[in-house]
């Protein structure tokens, strides 16, 4: 193992960091490697997403796909070595930086899960500076939510986020404290960020002064020294970065809130810089002028759209009501009246149109079956008023079937003795309550009657007992007189 280690350490000291990302790539999805040597190349290899993604500027799309390289593999890592303090911090790390790319969420529960590495590996290495520094990131981009955003993380997840500047600053400071540390122009770009949003402006300027002196070395580095360029942070002078311009000196320049512009631009650096626990947190405010006093301000009149009860604004709206609805009210009963009369007018037509009918009429609405001339045990067809009538001769076995059915295990709960007046005699109306399709008699899994179109299966007693029907078959009006049964007449 330890010839192993000492390959990689080799390797990454005579390569340039292409190579060496090729190389771990290369041997990470290798399946001939054992699981002490997986532990040392999965750190290594999120070891080096973090130097790579922290070499390129925010905006690169190269650094998104090395970190969400990273993200990919957190979790089966953390897995095979859940005590290395090299795996834990560094998956750490890397999660910390794709927390950028993650709605409100997603960015406070793996906010969560970032915390909670970030603890575990300073149990195992309390003296770490790299894990201060991104555990002052944590607090820094908690710190700087918004209250509806903290509100939101604690109702997603039932924990409320208190962190402070004062948490995040306290350990920027102590990462500040190494040269084996973090990034010194990153963590004291971060110390000057906390000093400012504690109104501790005269030490921020300080340590924005002081990255003047330090050497860039990438794209993140220059992105830094481009930002507090362009920040205004007195009311004559700015820092700028290192470009040969001489710099005005700001030491005893006060601070001037007063203008507009100075107020604007001031809030649109310190709050315009990204979000949770990425190189910078907070999502950008606008900030206008406040005034106190507008007496030049001239209010428009609408009184001439406003109708003539309400111009007077001292009376109570009860006494202008009337006047203010006449309209709806006109409209309502207007309305609801002509509706109203001409439902009327068709109900007063359809029953004098059948009140009126001569005897010979009315008596077609009804019709004679002759009893005797269905056997028992088949059922016949008429027609009544367009619709198939089925009168069904019930043998005994039927009846007895037919009653003994429990009510409460039907669809539509119906006892026999509701649906016949007389136990061999069933007449129900031939049409399928699915979609009106006409039944089969003597049909189907019950013995009653069957509809084809869709497999409704109905009993003798023309109850729906299986299929898509809601409904039992309707029964129509009937009276039997002697060995006559007349349907439509009640």
């Amino acid at each position: 193992m330890d010839k192993f280690i000492e390959h990689l350490e080799t390797f990454e000291n005579d390569n340039s960091e292409e190579d060496y990302y090729e190389y771990l790539k290369q041997l990470k999805d290798s399946s001939d490697i054992s699981d002490e040597q997986r532990i040392q190349i999965n750190w290594r290899f999120l070891h080096l997403l973090d130097i790579l993604a922290n070499s390129l500027s925010s905006k690169d799309k190269q650094r998104k796909k090395y970190i969400f390289e990273g993200a990919k593999m957190i979790d089966e890592a953390i897995e095979l070595a859940p005590d290395d303090i090299n795996t834990i911090k560094w998956s750490a790390a890397i999660l910390g930086l794709s927390i950028d790319y993650y709605d409100i969420k997603n960015k406070c529960q793996n906010g969560y899960k970032f915390k909670q590495l970030l603890d575990k590996a300073l149990s195992l290495d309390s003296n770490d500076h790299n894990l201060m520094h991104m555990r002052g990131r944590y607090h820094y981009g908690v710190a700087g939510l918004s209250w509806l955003e903290k509100k939101s993380a604690r109702f997603i997840f039932g924990t409320p986020l208190d962190s402070t500047y004062e948490d995040a600053l306290k350990d920027f400071l102590e990462a500040h404290n190494s040269k084996d540390g973090p990034n010194w122009m990153e963590n004291m770009s971060y110390i000057g960020k906390c000093l400012w949003n504690l109104n501790r402006k005269k030490e921020a300027i300080e340590y924005f002064k002081k990255i003047q002196n330090l050497q860039i070395y990438d794209n993140y580095d220059q992105e830094i020294v481009d930002e507090i360029a362009g920040a205004p942070l007195t009311n004559n002078s700015k820092v700028v970065a290192i470009t040969g311009q001489t710099t005005p000196s700001i030491a005893d320049s006060t601070i001037n809130l007063n203008t507009i512009d100075s107020l604007q631009t001031r809030a649109t650096f310190m709050s315009n810089n990204g979000s949770f626990l990425g190189a910078s947190f907070n999502k950008g405010i606008n900030v206008t002028s406040r005034r106190f006093a507008h007496t030049d301000v001239k209010f428009p009149n609408f009184d001439g759209y406003r109708q003539d009860s309400t111009l007077d604004p001292t009376k109570p709206a009860r006494e202008t009501e009337d006047a203010r609805r006449t309209v709806p009210h006109a409209v309502f009963y207007g309305v609801g009246g002509v509706i109203s009369l001409m439902a009327g007018k068709e109900v007063v037509q359809k029953v004098v149109a059948y009140k009126g009918m001569a005897a010979d009429q009315r008596a077609l609405a009804s019709i004679e079956i002759k009893l005797d001339e269905i056997p028992e045990g088949s059922t016949k067809t008429f027609e009544w008023r367009g619709k198939p009538v089925f009168v069904k001769h019930r043998t005994a076995k039927e009846i007895k079937n037919e009653k003994a059915v429990t009510v409460g295990d039907l669809r539509h709960p119906e006892h026999d003795d509701e649906r016949v007046q007389k136990d061999e005699w069933s007449i129900v109306i031939g049409v399928c309550t699915h979609l009106g399709c006409v039944p089969i008699a003597n049909s189907g899994d019950f013995g009653g009657y069957y509809c084809p179109c869709h497999g409704s299966h109905y009993d003798g007693s023309g109850r729906i007992r299986k299929g898509p029907a809601p409904l039992n078959l309707p029964v129509p009006p009937y009276v039997f007189k002697n060995n006559v049964v007349v349907v439509g007449s009640d």
